[in-house]
């Protein structure tokens, strides 16, 4: 009688050792356990997960923005600018007045003068009105020639036909230094044809032309209008 029950006891035994080593099964009734093939392939990442490439941006250090990237765009004041120009005939002789309206770049101050700064730093000048010399070729060789042969410095001014909106403008540049340093200093002196008359225009910067100063001049340049009075317009 022992016997048998040792034999039963040890039935028991083996039963309960299968049933542990056994493979537990999912409950879509698939085994849990991984392929071997996919063991050594890594999971894929969630999408918002995977590693980025960061994106392009300006270098402060070495000021240069990413290839292909577009400059800021150019922030125009809220207000007009106003010049009263009085207008400088063939020979140098002053008429009547204009006054010159525009709006320039928000940076700009303006000394309710002539004169534009940016910061600390003269940006842009608007010296002369001049009376076209002809409606096919307005600038005169008066207009151009403080700025050329013995009147430019240090060289003679290299000069640029060009046209905005259709209307035509030279641009003279000519490189000077500051007064008190030894830094290069371009000067642009634009000349734009506008209803007859043409507007002078100096530009200060220590970028070449194409930069984003000449961009911001340009800019100024498409607001402009002309307004006539016999007397004094604009009061001054």
């Amino acid at each position: 009688m022992k016997k048998l029950k040792i034999a039963a006891l040890c039935l028991c035994a083996a039963l309960l050792c299968s049933a542990c080593k056994s493979t537990p099964s999912s409950s879509s009734g698939q085994s849990g356990s991984v392929p071997a093939s996919a063991a050594s392939e890594p999971l894929p990442l969630p999408a918002s997960s995977a590693p980025q490439t960061p994106p392009e941006v300006f270098d402060a250090a070495s000021g240069q923005e990413p290839e292909g990237s577009e400059p800021p765009p150019i922030v125009m004041s809220a207000g007009p600018s106003f010049i009263s120009l009085p207008i400088t005939e063939a020979g140098g002789a002053e008429g009547e007045k204009a006054l010159v309206v525009l709006h320039v770049p928000e940076s700009w101050q303006f000394d309710q003068y002539i004169t534009f700064s940016r910061g600390d730093a003269k940006i842009a000048e608007f010296p002369r009105l001049w009376r076209a010399a002809d409606a096919a070729a307005p600038f005169s060789a008066e207009m151009l020639a403080p700025y050329q042969g013995d009147g430019a410095s240090p060289e003679d001014a290299a000069a640029d036909d060009l046209e905005l909106d259709g209307r035509p403008l030279r641009v003279l540049h000519l490189n000077t230094w500051m007064d008190g340093s030894e830094e290069l200093w371009f000067l642009h002196c634009a000349f734009y044809a506008l209803d007859g008359y043409v507007v002078e225009t100096h530009l200060y910067t220590v970028q070449d032309w194409g930069g984003a100063d000449s961009e911001e001049l340009l800019a100024a340049l498409r607001t402009l209008e002309l307004h006539f009075s016999e007397e004094n317009a604009g009061g001054a």
